[in-house]
């Protein structure tokens, strides 16, 4: 196995699902990149805080809503305290700068949206079919290009592919309550994963028949 060089490692980010329900987020700033911060944090079930003079529409709308905190002032210290993960996202590069440096000292999660390398993770471009989640990430080199894989994937990953997830997730638990051996269950759900005929009746919106078809394989698997 070859080892990756030393000299590069500062270019490598581990790829991790990070799971921040609950969490008390900060986001710094109020502008566009600001906003679709904040959206991916709140898809997340995050608390969402937004400190800013100013915020967009969008973002005062889920103040409205109650979805979100905002502290309309500029960024202090103190608003760091029991944040558990930081976006710094302002137009202002000695901010941003200052707000990174605040959250490493307290051991803080931070992302520097306009200078990536500074924080300690990136925000991939997502694409989401229900519990299906597909993550580009150049690393902070381009945006641009991780937006552009993530449209191609989309047409690749349709929106059966929601339902798609869902039965199999169904089906899975329909097996793991009903089959005790191990290397049978493992058997099934490969079968199923397997067969394109799932996808293809969700696909026509034949979701009762992909269901009939999949507990009937299971059937057939297990004599």
């Amino acid at each position: 196995m070859t080892k990756p060089d030393p000299g590069k490692l500062m270019s490598l980010y581990l790829p991790i699902a990070l799971k921040v329900n609950g969490w008390r987020c900060l986001v710094v700033g109020g502008g566009e990149v600001a906003a679709r911060r904040v959206e991916t944090l709140l898809e997340a079930g995050a608390e969402v805080v937004v400190v800013a003079p100013q915020v967009l529409p969008a973002i005062s709308k889920w103040v409205e809503q109650g979805q979100v905190e905002h502290i309309p002032s500029e960024f202090q210290e103190i608003h760091l305290n029991n944040i558990k993960l930081l976006i710094s996202a302002t137009n202002q590069p000695e901010v941003n700068q200052r707000v990174t440096e605040l959250a490493h000292e307290r051991g803080i999660l931070v992302n520097d949206a306009e200078t990536p390398e500074r924080g300690d993770f990136v925000v991939p471009s997502v694409l989401r079919r229900g519990d299906l989640t597909i993550t580009v990430n150049t690393g902070g080199s381009s945006p641009g290009l991780a937006r552009k894989v993530r449209d191609i994937l989309a047409e690749q990953f349709g929106p059966e592919w929601d339902p798609y997830v869902a039965l199999l997730g169904e089906i899975r638990e329909h097996v793991l309550n009903n089959v005790s051996e191990a290397g049978r269950r493992k058997k099934i759900l490969a079968a199923l994963v397997s067969d394109d005929t799932l996808l293809n009746l969700l696909r026509e919106g034949r979701d009762e028949d992909a269901r009939t078809r999949a507990l009937s394989c299971i059937s057939l698997l297990l004599d």
